[in-house]
């Protein structure tokens, strides 16, 4: 006998029994973000489950059928979701943008740590010369 399940029921019942989806598996739930670890989250996008990494000071937080996945650092070449957006590497020793679907440093910070806000991603590249 074999079960047809909806995409919705589909991820109510991975939820329910606390399964987490491989990268790379199938889903139905187009935009669904579940947590792997603290650091990691699978992200349905294109109907295949593609890993986010979630290195930032909240990290990922599942909150019932749903997670928070904190971007703010992120580990460099691995997928990333939103074309274009910049955030700090998880060492903050790099400023990096999501291009073509992988973190990729942009940037190196030299006398400072990199820093993310909500409005903006700091690194201060400039070489300092000793007097």
């Amino acid at each position: 006998m074999s079960y047809i399940v909806s995409g919705a029921l589909f991820g109510s019942l991975v939820m329910a029994v606390g399964c987490v989806p491989n990268a790379g598996a199938a889903c139905w739930d187009e935009g669904a973000l579940q947590c792997v670890d603290k650091t990691h989250a699978v992200l349905c996008s294109g109907h295949v489950w593609t890993p986010a990494s979630c290195a930032g000071a909240r990290g990922c937080a599942a909150m019932g059928q749903r997670a928070a996945c904190d971007d703010s650092r992120v580990s460099v070449a691995i997928p990333c979701l939103r074309e274009g957006q910049v955030s700090c590497s998880a060492d903050a020793k790099s400023r990096v943008q999501c291009k073509d679907k992988v973190w990729t440093v942009i940037d190196t910070c030299v006398a400072s740590a990199c820093v993310a806000t909500a409005e903006h991603v700091w690194c201060d590249t400039a070489v300092r010369v000793a007097p």
